[in-house]
């Protein structure tokens, strides 16, 4: 703080003429360079600027209602909250919507649940909690407590709450439920602030005649440890604190004389800094700008005092436009018109912005018509009923439906016909009718598409979206998008904006082959990025074409503290940008995957210096004039733009290769930190680089959000496929095009070549879509055959399609921007190795440690001396699952129900039975799975899983994290081993791994005929063709692994006797079929279990969608049968 001064005091204006209110509340918005004050009248003011000039106010609660409590920001506007409503107003003082509840009484607090979330917790003085959908104004849930809170605040994934007695109750967020309660030993707490994972208390204390008064120290709290810190002496009192918004670990300290205390929480006992404001009275609050460069004081006197080292500070996070003010109205001089006077002697005003005429046909959309009118035959049937009329419908339409007069604008013309679902083109291609698009150039050449300017979005480059049938995301045709050798990634799960990332990253030979080598090795870490991507590069690759989904690696990703910390996960966005996010997330997972290598493999080196620059800084204080070195490596850069008007150097606009010099390196830079020599925080320190190495794999972040960054990348053919480095003493130097070729032919330097792998590019679609990401890809660069031609591909998540050189490195001002660049050294051109198949270490499928303790000889290890080799061996396997998320079903006007979003199941008990052998039917893998999400459905007589059994602190097993025992399933496949089971295709696509055709035996397909268009259920064929009744009770994954066996040993012994064509005549029986139906009905019934959710086995309505003729690889999975449809409610 030091070097901060009072820039400005005011006092807020009288209203009606009234004396001045005191104010109880004030913040500074985070979006805006405003200050909002509220007062005891339930008033609340903004006031702009460091001039704190008065912008607006309104009265956002009754005056008998009492004094506003507490101010908050969001997109919308401003909340607040009073004793008895919340309200929200836009900026400009228009109400948005007022919640005032009988069981409202003395309200205190709110907060969000987490940072991007629309869902606002409402706490105070009183039994009840309030849970507040902010986007439509009302109450969501009513939660019971016994506690009355005074402040709230999100900290480290739990809510802090303070209740009146002194404590502070760690609420979860997503059940909340106390979790934990800290025990501050006060009467009560007087302010509290927190930054990711740390609390900051000021307390009142009992004094030792009774009368309370400040604590002399500021308690500090390790939230995500539940463990008291070292506490902050404050001899004047800690009245209020406040935690600096940019360095998580520097909070201020404010007695109620004015003394201001800043502390570092790491060590609390040494003093930044103290000074002592020019008040002359108490303090009654403190605010610290979200930008961390102002602080606004308020004393008993009313008075704002605004403090900040200079006059040029801002208030917002970042930087944001100017506060927009009223606009001042100008008459026009009267101008006298005759018919001697010509018109172009008439002025016209001068429009700054488009005028509607010119509007493209991609901003204008169809918002309604008007109320069709009532049909004549109803008029003149129409009865007199009540306060109404009726008729009879006449039945020219359906029900609820009528004529859309508009027409069809070019948008909807420009839009891509869905394809159908596989289920309905099964149906179709039984009956004879082809006549559905099949793929999707074939729907291109029936779409009206307009050309590529620099206005309107392509089709291909659109947001693609995932339709659900009754059978689940398995029956979406997404072979429809994609007719190449390379698969997408699918995006029905969270995060998966970093799909063009992943895409990226596979593309990248050193990246591929490096993360392959890692998954090959015996790295038993339970959460380990650099695993997740060798896996899921591997599924890509043998994918061909096939859409897979990121659902493992993205898990992982989701359960990082530094992602949520720095809101990179899409549930803490708050609205945030996807190309800053992938940008942010992009440093993340270079960072952590380089940690994890080193880690496993000893020799992390070679990886950390293919990925990093290798930088080292001079920094010298201004002050005293002293310097330091650093040496740090980056795993990628940020690009800085400059503007070419303002350089004389550039006589032209800079060339991309300038632009990467004087980012990487540039002169020197000047900013404000700590200086080690003087002690003292705020000091001037010039920094110059020296760049020591750079990486065979650049990285950059384009950030292009300035004009005249836009400016560059609307440039054709600014960004350049090859470019040149070369390093001359620390000085780094970069060329392309001509000045490229020259400098190679030449061979004057050592020159180092870059080829462009790829672009992560930002798609801003206006036709009523939100944004999102895509990567452009030149997949020649990781092929395997030598070839100097580019081979550019479109990845829109699963939309994967060739497209021309000059589109992939072309960018528009308005629709199309990059993010996240990527560089190869040209040497590791081609560069892709398999040599991990040889490396493969099997170690982890011999660890002998048994799931079920209770049982230790149901599961024999593998000898390694007698089992060692399983190229070609037998196993038989079988996985059950949980629900973790129910189906969102919403009920159509017509009455049909569409799926919105699908169930989500995760594995929770793997079985491996081996066979062959002597062992033949024994178990070698029986894991049960921890899963980290709430569990909603056990399934238990589908699954034999109990409620607790993969719970840690009540389960009886040995819970198994799912990254290990996935690998051993990764392993068993990539030495190949052939699996067997019953419909193994949902299992695999559940698992998240894809096992070659030639490794799968499925019975569910064996023992199945394309003209009855049903799979057979396993208990019904272990009945059957084997005379055994399983699955009486609950399911038994082992049990069910050694059925599918047995049925597969019968189907050899059936066809090799020539009587497989009778036994399937035999078993597809019509009266058999309906006997076990109906048996199993009534079992169902005696159980209690009709209309609950089946698994594969008990049934006999496996898939009911045969594979498509001329179609190969996976089509709809087996279904997992149901006595009835599950649906919790028929509406969202």
């Amino acid at each position: 703080m030091d070097g901060w001064s009072q820039i400005q005091q005011v006092t807020l204006p009288s209203v009606h003429g009234q004396l001045t209110p005191a104010i109880t509340v004030h913040a500074f918005d985070d979006q805006q360079d405003l200050l909002w004050v509220g007062d005891e009248s339930g008033r609340i003011t903004s006031l702009a600027g460091v001039d704190l000039r008065r912008y607006t106010s309104y009265r956002g609660h009754p005056p008998n209602d009492g004094p506003v409590k507490q101010l908050l920001f969001h997109d919308r506007g401003v909340i607040s909250v009073g004793p008895k409503s919340v309200h929200l107003s836009g900026r400009t003082g228009l109400a948005q919507w007022h919640i005032a509840e009988k069981d409202m009484t003395d309200l205190r607090c709110m907060s969000f649940i987490g940072k991007g979330s629309e869902h606002l917790l409402v706490a105070g003085c009183q039994n009840v909690i309030f849970k507040i959908d902010v986007s439509k104004g009302r109450v969501l849930v009513r939660i019971p407590t016994t506690e009355e809170y005074t402040a709230v605040k999100t900290v480290g994934g739990y809510l802090c709450a303070a209740s009146s007695r002194g404590t502070i109750d760690l609420l979860d967020l997503a059940m909340l439920q106390v979790n934990a309660t800290l025990n501050t030993g006060a009467a009560s707490i007087n302010d509290m602030d927190g930054s990711d994972k740390y609390l900051v208390t000021c307390c009142w204390v009992n004094h030792a005649q009774g009368t309370p008064k400040l604590n002399i120290v500021a308690n500090v709290y390790d939230v995500s440890r539940k463990a008291q810190l070292s506490p902050i002496a404050a001899q004047s009192g800690a009245a209020f604190v406040q935690l600096h918004p940019r360095m998580s670990t520097t909070c201020i300290i404010c007695s109620q004389h004015g003394s201001l205390q800043t502390v570092d929480l790491t060590n609390p006992a040494v003093s930044l800094s103290q000074n002592h404001t020019p008040i002359q009275s108490h303090v009654t609050g403190l605010v610290l700008a979200p930008s961390g460069e102002a602080m606004a004081l308020v004393d008993n006197g009313q008075y704002i005092q605004l403090m900040a080292p200079s006059l040029q500070v801002r208030f917002a996070k970042h930087t944001c436009p100017p506060v927009e003010w009223a606009s001042s109205y100008q008459a026009a001089d009267p101008v006298d018109v005759d018919a001697d006077i010509p018109l172009n002697w008439i002025g016209m005003p001068y429009y700054r912005d488009r005028l509607l005429s010119a509007w493209s046909s991609d901003a204008i959309y169809e918002v309604g018509g008007p109320t069709a009118p009532i049909d004549p035959e109803v008029e003149e049937k129409a009865q007199p009923h009540g306060v109404g009329m009726w008729a009879p419908n006449p039945k020219k339409v359906r029900r609820n439906q009528r004529a859309r007069p508009m027409t069809t604008n070019s948008t909807e013309k420009a839009a891509i016909a869905a394809p159908k679902f596989l289920s309905d083109q099964a149906k179709d291609a039984e009956s004879g009718r082809n006549e559905y698009l099949k793929t999707l150039e074939d729907a291109l050449k029936e779409t009206v598409l307009q050309s590529a300017t620099s206005s309107e979005v392509p089709t291909i480059y659109r947001n693609v979206e995932i339709k659900y049938s009754r059978f689940g995301v398995e029956d979406f045709d997404f072979r429809f998008y994609n007719s190449t050798i390379y698969s997408g990634l699918e995006t029905h799960i969270a995060n998966s904006y970093n799909n063009p990332l992943l895409q990226l990253l596979r593309f990248t030979p050193l990246v591929r082959n490096f993360a392959l080598h890692h998954a090959a090795a015996d790295c038993r870490q339970d959460i380990c990025l650099l695993c997740e991507l060798g896996f899921l590069i591997d599924t890509l690759e043998k994918a061909d074409g096939y859409s897979c989904q990121a659902n493992n690696l993205l898990r992982a990703f989701s359960s990082m503290d530094d992602a949520k910390a720095k809101r990179v996960l899409e549930e803490y966005s708050h609205g945030n940008s996807l190309s800053e996010m992938l940008q942010t997330s992009c440093g993340l997972f270079l960072e952590h995957i380089t940690q994890e290598f080193k880690a496993i493999q000893g020799h992390g080196d070679n990886f950390e210096n293919a990925l990093a620059l290798d930088v080292s800084t001079n920094q010298r204080c201004v002050n005293c004039n002293s310097k330091h070195d650093t040496h740090s490596k980056e795993t990628h850069s940020v690009l800085h733009y400059q503007n070419p008007n303002q350089n004389p150097r550039y006589r032209q606009l800079p060339t991309f290769s300038q632009i990467l010099k004087n980012s990487v390196q540039p002169s020197f830079t000047q900013s404000r930190g700590f200086c080690p020599t003087c002690r003292r925080y705020n000091q001037v320190i010039v920094k110059q680089r020296t760049i020591r190495g750079v990486p065979d794999v650049l990285v950059l972040n384009a950030a292009p959000k300035s004009k005249e960054a836009i400016q560059y990348w609307s440039k054709p053919g600014w960004l350049p496929e090859r470019i040149g480095i070369t390093l001359d003493g620390g000085k780094f130097t970069c060329f392309e095009g001509e000045d490229l070729r020259l400098h190679l032919q030449k061979g004057a330097y050592k020159l180092k070549v870059y080829d462009l792998v790829g672009v992560a590019a930002d798609i801003t679609s206006k036709q009523n879509q939100k944004s999102h990401l895509v990567s452009l890809i030149n997949v020649a660069i990781s092929q395997t055959r030598p070839t100097a031609e580019s081979d550019w591909h479109l990845f829109n998540d699963f939309l994967v399609k060739q497209i021309p050189t000059e589109e992939a490195l072309r960018f528009f001002q308005s629709w199309k921007m990059p993010s996240v660049l990527v560089f190869q050294a040209a040497t590791s051109r081609h560069g892709v190795s398999d040599s991990w198949r040889e490396d493969l270490d099997a170690s982890l499928l011999y660890d002998n440690i048994p799931s079920n303790p209770r049982v230790p000889d149901l599961c024999e290890t593998l000898d390694p001396s007698l089992e060692a080799s399983f190229a070609g061996s037998y196993v038989a396997i079988d996985t059950e699952f949980v629900t973790l998320r129910k189906p969102e079903i919403d009920m159509k006007s017509d009455g049909e129900r569409e799926t919105i979003r699908p169930a989500v199941d995760g594995v929770g008990r793997v079985s491996v039975v081996r066979a062959e052998g002597d062992k033949e039917g024994m178990t070698f893998i029986d894991d049960y799975i921890r899963i980290s999400e709430p569990i909603v459905d056990y399934q238990t007589r589908f699954s034999g899983l109990e409620p607790g059994d993969l719970e840690p602190t009540s389960t009886p097993y040995i819970l198994k994290p799912l990254k290990i025992v996935y690998k051993k399933i990764w392993l068993l496949s990539n030495l190949g081993c052939i699996f067997i089971g019953h419909g193994l295709t949902k299992d695999f696509r559940a698992i998240n791994i894809h096992v070659p055709p030639a490794q799968v035996i499925d019975t569910s397909k064996l023992f199945y005929t394309k003209e009855r268009r049903q799979y057979l259920g396993l208990a019904y064929l272990a009945g059957e063709l084997l005379g055994e009744n399983v699955q009486e009770g609950n399911h038994d994954s082992i049990e069910d692994a050694r059925t599918a066996l047995h049925l597969w040993r019968k189907y050899e012994e059936l066809r090799k006797a020539g009587r497989l064509a009778s036994a399937l005549e035999m078993v597809y029986d019509k009266k058999k079929v309906e006997a076990f139906r109906s048996a199993k009905r009534a079992r169902d019934d005696a159980a209690g279990l009709l209309g609950a959710r089946g698994g594969e086995g008990g049934g006999l309505e496996g898939r009911l969608t045969p594979d498509i003729m001329g179609r190969s690889g996976p089509g709809t999975p087996l279904r997992r049968p149901h006595g009835s449809e599950y649906f919790e409610s028929p509406l969202r």
